[in-house]
């Protein structure tokens, strides 16, 4: 009895030698995958063999994940190769001091699941990895949102900063028509991004962005002659 994956019994079947066993073990091997009777059958159930006997999905809402445990480096190989030959992204290691063959892909999961015939699976693990997968979308698109405004935020600040240093030193009257618009379009709408305040006056986010960076370089010569003094 094994507890592997829930209680179950295992079977050995055990051949004597005896007349026709050589002859008999060479006919399985051309069974194998490897074998002079391979085939897209063979292999489909060679897969669902090792599945059955030491294969593992674990649940899509933690991971995507599929493992194969097994004892023998040589059946992990030929398992490797065969997914590698269907053009599966799919892995080997050593763990536990057991060969490990995985799988880390949400698509060749599925395709593993429906290729040993579980298609109620496969429908309940593509359900929650759409599910998932629109979730952290959506997740990213709010952070890059997020992002977004705080970085609009962060420039606004400092172009008030700037444009306050200014009005101080050498008030902004003294500024050219457009960079005055500009600074006093600014202090009147604190939050507006770029875009928004190209909006309001009808220039471009580009023409703003110039303005601004004119009204950086007097800000900066400011701040040189206060050093200086």
């Amino acid at each position: 009895k094994s507890k592997k994956f829930g209680e179950h019994n295992i079977y050995v079947i055990t051949i004597p030698a005896q007349p026709g066993f050589k002859s008999f073990i060479e006919k399985l091997l051309e069974y194998g995958c490897n074998g002079k009777k391979a085939s897209e059958k063979v292999e489909e159930g060679f897969i669902r063999g090792m599945f059955l006997g030491c294969g593992y999905i674990k649940s899509p809402e933690k991971e995507y994940a599929l493992d194969f445990f097994i004892d023998s480096e040589e059946l992990a190989e030929e398992l490797y190769n065969l997914l590698l030959k269907m053009g599966k992204r799919v892995y080997k290691t050593i763990k536990r001091n057991k060969p490990l063959v995985y799988m880390r892909n949400a698509e060749d999961i599925m395709d593993i699941i429906v290729l040993i015939g579980s298609m109620k699976e496969f429908y309940n693990y593509e359900e929650t990895t759409m599910i998932k997968d629109l979730k952290n979308k959506t997740i990213r698109e709010m952070n890059w949102e997020v992002a977004n405004e705080t970085k609009t935020l962060d420039t606004a600040r400092k172009q008030i900063i700037m444009i306050n240093l200014i009005g101080r030193e050498i008030g902004l009257q003294e500024l050219s028509p457009v960079l005055e618009e500009i600074a006093f379009l600014r202090l009147e709408n604190p939050e507006a991004s770029l875009q928004e305040l190209g909006e309001i006056i009808g220039i471009s986010k580009s023409g703003i962005r110039n303005r601004f960076r004119r009204i950086e370089e007097i800000y900066n010569e400011l701040l040189e002659k206060g050093r200086e003094a």
